[in-house]
């Protein structure tokens, strides 16, 4: 039993990071407009530091 109780510790103390939203829209044959939205919650952040951080992304895709 003591061991359940440590992994479930660890669990809670962990960082987790999702990917929100990644689309791709094609605007030429190899071409594509990328826009990514991604979410990373930290349990235990620094000390003046937020515990969820977003970021937005926008790029262009080639593909060969």
């Amino acid at each position: 039993m003591r061991f359940a109780r440590s992994a479930i510790a660890l669990v809670v103390a962990a960082d987790f990071a999702l990917q929100g939203v990644a689309l791709a829209a094609p605007f030429a044959s190899n071409l594509a407009l990328k826009v990514t939205y991604d979410l990373l919650y930290r349990n235990q952040p620094l000390p003046g530091l937020e515990k969820l951080d977003t970021t937005f992304g926008v790029g262009v895709q080639a593909t060969f």
